[in-house]
């Protein structure tokens, strides 16, 4: 019974849903506010904030891979904020609305 459950269990988890959406996309730097993301971690490329997912998250937008690891405290469902080196980076990139997906 419990090989039974073990296998089912794992039927469930990769089973589940991968749902996309389109969402608001800004971006911050490694050295905004305080540097340490709301998971404890120092900021850093490969990370977004957001609100309406649990940290920890993993998600693509366009493709790209990006784990949840901090928090944008508007509240929104629809806004991520990206990570990146540079200020420069940050205005290039500006605000774009972007796929979302979420595995």
């Amino acid at each position: 019974m419990p090989k039974l459950l073990a296998i089912l269990s794992l039927l469930f988890v990769f089973a589940m849903p991968v749902y996309g959406m389109q969402v608001r996309c800004t971006a911050y730097t490694t050295t905004e506010n305080t540097g340490i993301m709301a998971n404890g971690m120092e900021a850093q490329v490969g990370y977004v904030a957001c609100d309406f997912l649990p940290l920890g998250t993993v998600i693509y937008i366009d493709g790209a891979r990006y784990i949840v690891g901090d928090r944008i405290g508007d509240g929104t469902n629809n806004h991520i904020d990206i990570v990146f080196n540079s200020y420069d980076e940050a205005i290039n990139f500006g605000v774009q609305y972007l796929d979302m997906e979420v595995a």
